[in-house]
């Protein structure tokens, strides 16, 4: 009596031929080309994004980190300043950075610190309107924003205090809040020359930068 004899197939003998992986040409230094599964370089793709992903969150922790041991080193931060730009341009690229604060009593905002370009009516110690400024955006929705100046007009229309942006050759501007005792006391503000230069990512980072200020 014989037996019957059953023959295993492997696994992708049994996949039909439209779902096995490809094989991805691949030459060798002599030239000569072989073949190796298109998942296999995909996975390294994925291995070395999420490397390049961990590096860059290390690197902005370490920043921040430095930024907050500037602010700390002394209770007058207006010596600080210019270590506080150097650290924060290391995350975040700016053409102009400046830091209002506002009075409670009065309709007035202070430019308490400028970095880089000039802008008309801005130098530091300089007291602006705080209506239709950034800084009112700010104080009345305790929350950062990104504007990307279309025209003179569309700026004008929404923040008019800030119209000297526009003929400075402003295109982005950043501003996150500064909070102390759960209130906004003045915001963080960020400028590029550059048509959408700052992303949500920025924001987010301008955030925990400003969290170290205020």
């Amino acid at each position: 009596m014989k037996e019957d004899r059953q023959t295993r197939k492997s696994p992708a003998a049994e996949q039909p031929k439209s779902q096995r992986p490809k094989a991805t040409p691949k030459k060798t230094p002599t030239g000569t080309v072989t073949a190796e599964p298109a998942g296999k370089g995909a996975g390294a793709a994925a291995d070395a994004r999420i490397h390049d992903h961990l590096k860059r969150t290390e690197q902005e922790m370490a920043v921040i980190a430095e930024i907050g041991r500037v602010i700390g080193s002394t209770l007058n931060i207006e010596k600080v300043y210019e270590r506080f730009a150097a650290e924060t341009r290391k995350l975040i690229p700016f053409d102009s950075l400046n830091v209002t604060l506002s009075d409670p009593q009065s309709d007035i905002l202070k430019l308490a610190y400028m970095n880089g370009m000039a802008i008309e009516g801005r130098k530091p110690g300089h007291s602006i309107p705080r209506e239709g400024s950034l800084t009112e955006e700010l104080i009345r929705t305790r929350t950062g924003f990104i504007v990307n100046v279309t025209s003179l007009e569309a700026l004008i229309e929404r923040f008019p205090a800030a119209a000297n942006n526009h003929k400075a050759g402003v295109r982005s501007v950043l501003c996150v809040p500064l909070l102390s005792g759960g209130e906004v006391i003045g915001g963080l503000n960020f400028r590029s020359k550059r048509i959408k230069a700052y992303t949500e990512r920025d924001l987010s980072l301008a955030q925990r930068i400003g969290d170290q200020i205020a």
